[in-house]
């Protein structure tokens, strides 16, 4: 493998883990779909994400956010199609 390609893959590998958990903000509400677009530092809005609640199973919640709330969006790569977030 040449240098320049070598960086090339750690500066490609760095950008991922930087995107795995980043702190946004909540700038729209579906309630109806349980589902909320976030805005990154970077001015970037994401699609429509679900968002997770604090508990499972046989007991339920319903603590939705609010526009203005702080988030962290997780996603497994650069792409927050398929993200989630959890409320901060």
């Amino acid at each position: 493998m040449d240098d320049l390609k070598q960086r090339k893959d750690i500066q490609a590998l760095a950008n991922q883990v930087r995107n795995l958990a980043q702190v946004s903000i909540i700038t729209e509400i579906d309630f109806a779909n349980v589902k909320a677009r976030v805005e990154f530092d970077t001015d970037f809005v994401s699609d429509w994400l679900p968002w997770t609640e604090t508990l499972a199973g046989n007991t339920h919640t319903w603590t939705p956010p609010q526009v203005g709330d702080q988030a962290i969006v997780l996603a497994h790569s650069t792409y927050t199609q398929r993200a989630i977030w959890l409320l901060v």
